[in-house]
């Protein structure tokens, strides 16, 4: 019996788990296939090679589906690295509605003994949440949805503003024209969005911290949106017509544009905001970029000030991370479905059920 306690202990003292993992998980993440664990590894610091070793990971609220992963040797004095894809329920985070701290338990068994646990902890996001700029910010281009009706109902009221000005479009989105003209498109569509008269809600947010993410296809029913949902639904807009947008972040302010031309930035997310102060100025012309609250209400202010706006608001430093929703469209972060009530609870829109 004492050899087979020594044994045991000292497989104990050669077993660790090294883990990393994300600070927030939400559907977004499941929708995207973003790992839970950036790395994962269970370590042999010991001289022998250790046979027939399982790893657990559980949770005990549903977030973690059932996960073992068996290794036939933990060879001595190295590292395995464990893959952990589809380990987060979906169903979990569907039916999530509240901001939750999810604790996990990490266990590495040799036969029926626990040689090795490690407890980890994950804050879970409701379905329409959006991580903040604390946790995987390219995240927000998740909640850009250009398929919704709305979006449709807009670009059809934005052509007959175009012909007003003497302008033809097809929605061909950058095949339209040089920047002049696609200039002009965003500018019809901002003056669209700002004929509806939506009012501006009284709900405030930091977007270093979580934030929830409302029904963008209701706004110009409901007339009644905050800022952070507002340039998200320009920017669905922008996206519909085929154009690609960009959005702004500071702390408690967001605004949003478009790319002039086919292009985008190298990186998903970015804070060099004076490459973007370039880019809007007059000699380069190759961002177009209003400020989001001007589209509410009560704000006489035509697009061309607008950009004034944004641009004396980036200069003042109201803005400090630049998200490129194209670039995060080839890097593979893809529009969620739109969450609604259905017959049998709630059901999932793909974007061509929108």
């Amino acid at each position: 019996m004492a050899g087979k306690r020594s044994v045991k202990n000292t497989i104990k003292e050669s077993v660790s788990l090294n883990y990393k993992i994300q600070q927030f998980v939400g559907y977004a993440d499941y929708f995207n296939r973003v790992p839970l664990f950036l790395t994962l590894q269970v370590a042999n610091a010991g001289s022998e090679t250790i046979e027939d070793v399982d790893v657990v990971i559980e949770s005990s609220d549903g977030l973690i589906l059932p996960f073992s992963k068996h290794l036939d040797a933990l060879p001595f004095e190295s590292s395995v690295e464990i893959a952990t894809e589809n380990i987060v329920s979906p169903l979990y985070l569907t039916e999530i509605s509240e901001i939750a701290v999810s604790s996990l338990t990490l266990k590495v068994l040799h036969g029926k003994d626990v040689v090795c646990q490690e407890k980890a902890e994950v804050t879970v996001l409701p379905f329409d949440y959006w991580c903040g700029r604390g946790g995987n910010a390219a995240l927000l281009s998740c909640f850009c949805r250009p398929k919704i009706a709305e979006c449709l109902r807009v670009l059809s009221d934005a052509q007959e503003v175009l012909k007003k000005w003497g302008v033809s479009c097809e929605w061909k989105g950058y095949q339209e024209g040089d920047k002049n003209k696609i200039r002009q498109i965003v500018a019809a569509i901002y003056a669209v969005v700002k004929r509806q008269s939506v009012e501006k809600s009284a709900a405030e947010y930091n977007y270093n911290d979580p934030v929830p993410v409302g029904d963008i296809s209701k706004i110009l029913k409901n007339r009644v949106s905050t800022s952070f949902e507002l340039a998200l639904f320009l920017a669905s807009c922008f996206e519909c017509a085929g154009l690609y947008p960009v959005l702004t972040l500071g702390d408690k302010s967001v605004s949003v544009g478009a790319w002039l031309y086919d292009n985008c930035f190298a990186d998903c997310v970015g804070d060099d905001t004076v490459l973007l102060q370039k880019y809007i100025s007059g000699g380069i012309n190759n961002i177009a970029m209003l400020d989001a609250e001007d589209v509410f209400a009560g704000k006489t202010v035509n697009y061309t000030v607008s950009e004034k706006h944004f641009s004396q608001k980036l200069e003042s430093g109201y803005y400090d991370t630049v998200i490129d929703v194209r670039r995060c469209r080839l890097g593979r972060i893809l529009p969620l479905p739109l969450k609604v009530k259905g017959i049998k609870g709630d059901e999932l829109l793909a974007e061509e059920d929108t």
